[in-house]
């Protein structure tokens, strides 16, 4: 099975999360307004797309890495979540706003989780008690599988 993920907003942060998921055997759709952002370079296993909604409507891991502003995040995430699968993981890379301010922007809080880099290739998972566990399960799965990837990497690089 493919696992589909989308990232939106594909400047440092994006194409950060674009490699690492890549790097895990993610195939990925990305959308930035910004032209002049580059997309990465994966050939088959990474489509830009024009459109938020052509973006996520495939994924199910979706990680928002947009500038830290809350009105910003609001309407992107509620175009997002309103356009994206039921049961779609949004991931949200903040730096700014904690959990409980990310969820008041979510239109589904319940598969809204906040993601940190902790810069040593692991990864920080916020989540609050509006989380559902299945989220929960997912998001640890998942970013644990991507500090693997990631401490691999560096491990190959050395």
């Amino acid at each position: 099975m493919t696992r589909r993920a989308a990232i939106l907003g594909l400047g440092t942060r994006g194409s950060e999360w674009a490699n690492v998921l890549h790097s895990a055997g993610w195939t990925l759709t990305g959308f930035d307004p910004d032209p002049g952002v580059p997309s990465p370079e994966f050939g088959n296993d990474f489509n830009r797309c024009q459109t938020i909604s052509e973006t996520v409507a495939h994924a199910s891991w979706v990680v928002l890495c947009l500038p830290d502003r809350l009105e910003l995040m609001r309407k992107v995430m509620q175009r997002a979540q309103s356009e994206a699968v039921d049961g779609t993981v949004f991931a949200v890379a903040s730096v700014e706003f904690d959990i409980d301010a990310i969820q008041t922007c979510a239109l589904k809080p319940a598969t809204t989780i906040r993601v940190i880099d902790n810069g040593d290739g692991g990864y920080t998972v916020d989540l609050s008690s509006k989380c559902d566990g299945v989220t929960r399960t997912e998001a640890v799965s998942i970013l644990t599988e991507l500090a693997a990837t990631r401490s691999q990497d560096s491990t190959d690089v050395a």
